[in-house]
């Protein structure tokens, strides 16, 4: 489980006039606040606190950090009357002329630098190698504020029939794995992009990197379509459909640093039926 962090909200914080995930109001300059470090949705510290974690629907990250002081914490006897301005009759009243103003308020006030980029990833990854793919993926967006990288780690089963629905849907990752096999053919089918003139400016360190010799894997017609994938053969490839290219190439070269890739690594995982039949793998 990760760990939150209590923030102040700046004049310049992206995150100011963002709408708190719990309660609706927008986060506003010296308000405490708390980002959740799992799906990066915005609360109020307090709103954080009194909900126990993560106020988004689907969202597992529980508070761990910042909690509600035990002098705090609610108590279980019955609470106080409510004010006049949240009695049901006044709230019936102007609920929709506060939420339409709420509304026009907010978005009026997000920011040009309120978090807009997102880098999808999607690549067939066992537990371990998850929880690295996860932990890397926190500390990109602490790097580049403002990023979201979306994780979709899919079992080979279901790998390769899902990733080309997306690409005919135009709907591809930004980077993604592909089996030796696939590489070819996704490259002159145009669905990758040309990561040659990239790599020839890249840092002298991951060009003479023990697993070099594997671009091969990566490697047609002389132009390089992908750098050796972590944990198995095949390449990490970026889409050519991709609208953050730049940020693409980065995470990549992130993974050769972070989690290098091994010089002989082992096959693709192969899904079998019970019984042990084997029914292919992505790229077969």
């Amino acid at each position: 489980m990760r760990t939150e962090t209590e923030i102040v909200i700046g004049a310049d914080s992206p995150w100011a006039g963002t709408p708190c995930t719990r309660c609706g109001q927008a986060l506003a300059e010296g308000d405490r606040a708390v980002i959740c470090p799992r799906c990066r949705a915005p609360h109020h510290a307090r709103c954080w606190m009194e909900n126990g974690g993560c106020a988004r629907t689907g969202c597992r990250q529980v508070a761990v950090a910042v909690v509600l002081p035990a002098s705090e914490r609610p108590r279980s006897a019955a609470p106080p009357p409510l004010p006049w301005w949240r009695q049901p009759a006044v709230i019936g009243g102007i609920g929709l002329v506060v939420a339409v103003g709420l509304w026009l308020v907010v978005t009026a006030a997000r920011p040009a630098s309120a978090p807009v980029a997102t880098l999808r990833v999607m690549t067939w990854a066992g537990l371990e190698e998850a929880d690295a793919l996860e932990e890397l993926a926190a500390e990109f967006e602490a790097d580049h504020p403002g990023v979201d990288v979306r994780l979709d780690l899919t079992p080979t089963l279901a790998y390769d029939q899902k990733l080309i629905i997306l690409i005919a849907a135009r709907d591809a990752p930004d980077v993604y794995a592909l089996a030796p096999e696939r590489v070819e053919l996704f490259a002159r089918q145009g669905a990758l992009l040309d990561l040659t003139p990239r790599w020839e400016q890249a840092p002298p360190d991951l060009r003479q990197a023990p697993w070099s010799p594997r671009l091969d894997e990566a490697t047609v017609d002389g132009r390089l379509w992908g750098l050796p994938h972590p944990f198995t053969r095949g390449a990490l490839v970026i889409s050519s459909q991709s609208q953050v290219p730049d940020l693409a190439w980065e995470w990549v070269l992130r993974v050769m640093r972070r989690l290098p890739p091994a010089t002989s690594p082992p096959e693709v995982p192969q899904p079998t039926l019970p019984g042990g039949l084997p029914i292919g793998v992505p790229g077969s």
